[in-house]
């Protein structure tokens, strides 16, 4: 076999393009995934975790398999202040106050952009 007439064997039939999923997308099947574990997720439990957590599938499908461990080992359906809790996602001013000298840590507050007109200034958060 010629090279030439290789490619043109290999090319022959169907031919499928997988396209990244949206947010909307992983959504869905992150939802689907939970029906075939037994899991009812709800859409703001699963917008909620697409929103704290990694967003590659392979990490969404890892801490659903972490959230299913910790349901079953509970007794406790996914609601978001469980998903919090199991997940470790807790908001910077309650971990202050849970930990005094959090921001004492040497932990550095994530610097943003702010847009002011022509210019695009470094700015960062004021926790009070």
């Amino acid at each position: 076999l010629a090279l030439p007439d290789l490619a043109s064997r290999l090319g022959w039939g169907l031919v499928f393009q997988l396209q990244a999923l949206d947010d909307q997308g992983k959504q869905e099947v992150l939802k689907l995934r939970a029906a075939q574990r037994g899991l009812q997720l709800s859409d703001e439990v699963a917008r909620y975790i697409l929103s704290r957590g990694a967003r590659g599938m392979v990490e969404l499908f890892a801490a659903l398999e972490r959230l299913d461990q910790a349901s079953l080992q509970a007794q406790h359906r996914l609601t978001i202040p469980f998903v919090k809790r199991e997940m470790g996602w807790q908001c910077k001013k309650r971990l202050a106050r849970l930990l005094p000298g959090y921001y004492s840590l040497g932990l550095k507050r994530p610097a943003y952009k702010v847009q002011r007109g022509d210019k695009v200034e470094h700015a960062q958060p004021t926790h009070k």
